[in-house]
């Protein structure tokens, strides 16, 4: 008698597959059309070989998610190694000094003798009191202070709005330096602030109850044995989806208890447990297809997502993908951005360039 064939269970609720399933883009694994959780038009397009939409289950999401902070932590790293190298040369040190004990000196070590890592750029913002440009705010900056005479390494040097403007050094000790002679030549004409990194960003999808997010929170509080009593959730809001008579619960939490639910991947709430996943979106135009303003605000030529042509994408018929946003990339700052994709194209460039600007303001370690 032949052999049964190899039973397929699906990867998200580890059951048998008996009917039609689909398969995650990223580890092949199989799931339930149920459990896939796509709607009407996106089942339509998986089986087409060339498409734009990705399906990946919630394991891979899992390491994908942190893929961007560990690409971070190296880059972070490798700037903390040049800097120590950089005090050794300059300054030198005595006869049988560690490294440990340098980093000791400096304040970069603590109690359990773990080196501290700045996870973000050290940066200043200067606001004029006085109603000016930017470019006047950064041209009294260069003239009234010398970074050669102060020894300071300035990473930018950029023009915001409303007349400020935005200084970045090295390292922490610089920005001190900076901060310190900034508040001795500009003599109160301004106001010389430190940027204040926000919490990570939770959503909770599918929620079937009722309750406040306060209630919400305290389930959550007491009904997960990982979270700790000094952990710190806020459930801001409960947007509900009346179509589907769901909810979506946003809040905000410790780096500390993002990083747990993170790898948990699924909270208990009341008789039920849903998924979390980071709320990290960026506004997009969807007439021009740009970045932080809205199309029903845009002025600006209509843009087509596919192709980059000036139509709308309905109309579209051409099967080459071209990414606006990338060609002007590519054209304004010499980029050499891949532009062979669409516009809404999770992988591209220039959408990965604005999160990583987002990723830059959150509080992801503790830092803060």
């Amino acid at each position: 008698m032949d052999d049964d064939p190899e039973e397929i269970i699906c990867v998200k609720c580890e059951k048998s597959i008996s009917d039609d399933c689909f398969e995650c883009d990223c580890c092949l694994g199989r799931m339930h059309r149920t459990c896939a959780l796509l709607g009407g038009s996106e089942t339509k397009v998986m089986p087409l070989q060339k498409r734009v939409l990705m399906l990946i289950c919630e394991k891979c999401k899992k390491y994908l998610i942190r893929m961007p902070y560990m690409i971070k932590m190296i880059d972070d790293l490798r700037d903390e190694i040049q800097e120590l190298k950089s005090s050794i040369k300059n300054g030198g040190t005595q006869q049988g000094e560690t490294y440990a004990q340098i980093l000791r000196k400096e304040g970069r070590i603590d109690n359990a003798q773990r080196v501290q890592i700045n996870y973000s750029t050290p940066t200043l913002i200067i606001k004029p009191k006085a109603k000016q440009s930017s470019e006047k705010t950064k041209n009294e900056l260069q003239t009234k202070i010398n970074p050669v005479q102060l020894k300071v390494g300035i990473k930018n040097l950029k023009e915001a709005n409303h007349g400020n403007v935005i200084v970045k050094c090295t390292t922490k000790q610089d920005i001190e330096l900076f901060k310190n002679e900034a508040e001795k030549q500009l003599k109160g004409q301004y106001v010389i602030e430190t940027p204040k990194l926000r919490m990570p960003r939770i959503k909770i999808v599918g929620y079937t109850g009722n309750k406040s997010a306060e209630e919400i929170e305290e389930s959550i509080m007491v009904q997960n044995n990982w979270i700790k009593q000094n952990d710190k959730l806020k459930i801001t809001y409960v947007k509900k989806n009346n179509s589907k008579n769901q909810s979506t619960v946003f809040g905000e939490c410790s780096p500390e208890l993002f990083s747990k639910m993170i790898d948990a991947s699924k909270i208990c709430i009341d008789w039920e447990r849903f998924s979390v996943y980071e709320d990290l979106n960026i506004t997009r135009c969807y007439n021009c297809q740009g970045y932080r303003h809205k199309g029903s605000t845009c002025n600006a030529t209509q843009v087509c997502g596919n192709c980059s042509g000036e139509h709308d994408i309905k109309e579209c018929s051409r099967q080459e993908k071209a990414c606006g946003n990338c060609i002007s990339a590519n054209n304004q700052y010499n980029t050499k951005y891949d532009t062979n994709h669409a516009a809404f194209d999770a992988s591209c460039p220039t959408t990965n360039y604005y999160l990583k600007i987002m990723r830059s303001r959150i509080d992801y370690y503790g830092s803060s």
